[in-house]
């Protein structure tokens, strides 16, 4: 079995930033497609998973599923990326409702904004991102595999 690799802690003081720390993070996931992005309302989750996006190749603009729950975007690689926002969910039944598992099936990439209503549905590994504010505009990113 491989081993885990160590947490990994990013500075982000711009916005070109996120962009320099996302080939970084990829690497870093070693192939782990579902990712659970933590942090306050406006710490940057949906700024980072642009700037992934970004990264991976999509072309289309990326927003933030607030209200629809999830969008997907194509890319020019054999996978896709689901983003999903459950902000607004109160339990686990909510998430299976909207076919939660079925995007799970596939290795497309599944980035999930405040994945706790989720958490028991969650595959064994996941890469778990912390964003946390720090004196503004500076944002302290950690990056571990759960």
């Amino acid at each position: 079995m491989q081993a885990k690799p160590p947490a990994a802690t990013y500075y982000i003081k711009t916005l070109a930033d996120w962009d320099q720390i996302a080939p970084l993070l990829c690497d870093q996931a070693q192939g782990t497609y579902v990712w659970c992005f933590k942090g306050t309302l406006g710490a940057g989750k949906t700024t980072l998973i642009k700037a992934l996006c970004r990264h991976l190749g999509v072309q289309t603009p990326v927003t933030s599923p607030t209200y629809s729950l999830v969008h997907e975007y194509p890319t020019p690689h054999p996978y896709k990326i689901y983003h999903m926002d459950f902000y607004r969910l109160k339990t686990p039944t909510e998430a299976l409702n909207i076919g939660f598992e079925s995007y799970l099936a596939h290795q497309d990439y599944v980035f999930i904004e405040w994945p706790d209503v989720v958490e028991t549905l969650l595959p064994p590994h996941c890469f778990h991102i912390q964003i946390d504010m720090c004196t503004p505009p500076q944002r302290k990113v950690t990056a571990d595999h759960h």
